[in-house]
């Protein structure tokens, strides 16, 4: 695709636990339509090595910044979903020109619940193991840790092995970004899955109310992994927002 057939760069900030291969059919979607699409595996995710040492959503935003540098990135549309989106927030507030729009597609991190959500993920890790660690529970220490894991909505931490990404994983739920919305002053989209249990409805709504003139869209019947099962409608959303 050459400069000047190519409608605008979009670049892709995945959520937690997924990687660029998730993309894979936005991105054939978007690039059929002009756009020159980059979805590159966040540090920890991917063919992407994990941090050496515990990272915060600042260490994750300067890599951003560093890999629009190395790749001359400017003047194009962030998307971010979920942890991206988390990501997508604190960038465009620190980096506003470097971008031309913004979306946020199920974006995390806007709300207090998440400081509920830490507290009772290390008041959990710090007495499951002495509780299940008893002959009889033993066996079901496996599926009640996923069970509950699923429940406080974190199924993405029962399924890491490291060490640093755990605690990565601490440090970036305990960081909530509400206070950087209203300082966003880029045109900004806002997608949603109307039956989103990761990241609730009520979130999109507090992010378009707190970020100034933005759009709000929500896609009926669908989820957290609109992009993945119903591709086609995440696109053609985006489409509409960006002609």
């Amino acid at each position: 695709m050459s400069m000047e057939t190519c409608q605008g760069q979009i670049l892709i900030l995945h959520g937690w636990g997924a990687s660029s291969s998730s993309w894979k059919k936005v991105k054939k979607l978007l690039d059929n339509l002009g756009f020159l699409t980059i979805t590159p595996d966040l540090p920890g995710f991917g063919q992407e090595p994990e941090p050496i040492q515990t990272w915060d959503i600042d260490d994750y935003v300067e890599w951003v910044n560093q890999f629009c540098l190395k790749n001359n990135l400017t003047n194009f549309i962030l998307l971010g979903h979920s942890f991206g989106g988390r990501l997508a927030i604190k960038f465009s507030v620190k980096y506003p020109q470097k971008i031309k729009k913004l979306i946020l597609f199920s974006a995390a991190g806007v709300t207090h619940r998440q400081k509920t959500k830490l507290s009772l993920l290390k008041l959990f890790s710090k007495t499951a193991n002495i509780i299940l660690s008893l002959p009889v529970l033993n066996l079901l220490k496996k599926p009640l840790r996923k069970g509950f894991y699923g429940l406080l909505g974190t199924r993405d931490y029962y399924f890491l092995s490291s060490k640093v990404m755990l605690e990565t994983f601490k440090k970036v739920i305990e960081d909530d970004l509400s206070s950087f919305l209203n300082k966003i002053s880029i045109p900004t989209f806002i997608v949603w899955g109307e039956k989103d249990m990761l990241t609730p409805i009520q979130d999109a709504k507090l992010i378009n109310k707190e970020i100034p003139n933005s759009i709000l869209k929500i896609i009926p019947n669908s989820s957290h992994y609109l992009h993945t099962r119903e591709p086609e409608k995440l696109v053609e959303a985006i489409k509409d927002f960006l002609n």
